[in-house]
């Protein structure tokens, strides 16, 4: 895939928010982060987003 220098730039940002999100929910006390998994399927988990969107902003800027 090919993105335009614009488009790169934009990807990067999201990379960034990404980290920054993951960061903060860390900083959540694991009970916390296992009750916010546990809310919703697994799969459809808060948790699982961060991560998942995280994975995905960094491979598509590489």
């Amino acid at each position: 895939m090919k993105f335009s220098k614009v488009e790169m730039e934009k990807l990067r940002e999201i990379k960034a928010l990404f980290v920054q999100i993951q960061e903060k929910f860390d900083a959540l006390q694991n009970e916390t982060q296992e009750n916010i998994k546990d809310y919703h399927n697994e799969n459809h988990s808060l948790n699982h987003c961060i991560r998942w969107g995280a994975q995905a902003s960094d491979e598509l800027t590489r």
